[in-house]
């Protein structure tokens, strides 16, 4: 079964793996943050899929992901993102549904290159839109 990753295969392991094909698997382990491996291995990621963790914040040095063109981070604990969330100019797919989010920093709407964002199941009260006040009348 190539290219299957297997539920008892090690985190070490998988980040292995991703550094040689790009993409990185870490559903489901009770991650609590991002390892940071991960931003060493940086530059050769393009897929990360951290879904299904305990994940309460993404660092600022997300922004090292500069050739990340899909992230994966739904259901977690994550209560915010950061504005270096800007930095991930190549960023197609973006999913963040399932968390604790309650504002969007306006950065966000600068990547040219999103194609589809996934906020959906948090607590969004202000999306960050440049020229949309906080409070509808």
């Amino acid at each position: 079964m190539g290219g299957v990753c297997s539920s008892t295969e090690s985190k070490s392991a998988k980040l292995n793996r991703g550094e040689k094909t790009g993409s990185v698997n870490l559903v489901g382990l009770k991650l609590k943050r991002i390892p940071k491996r991960l931003y060493l291995i940086g530059e050769k990621l393009r897929v990360i899929n951290l879904r299904e963790n305990i994940i309460e914040k993404l660092d600022d040095d997300i922004k090292v992901l500069k050739k990340v063109k899909a992230l994966d981070v739904s259901f977690n604990r994550i209560v915010s993102i950061p504005p270096s969330i800007s930095y991930l100019e190549r960023m197609q797919k973006l999913i963040l549904s399932g968390n604790r989010i309650a504002a969007v920093p306006v950065e966000l709407w600068s990547l040219k290159r999103l194609e589809l964002i996934d906020l959906s199941s948090n607590l969004i009260i202000d999306l960050g839109i440049p020229g949309e006040s906080k409070e509808k009348s």
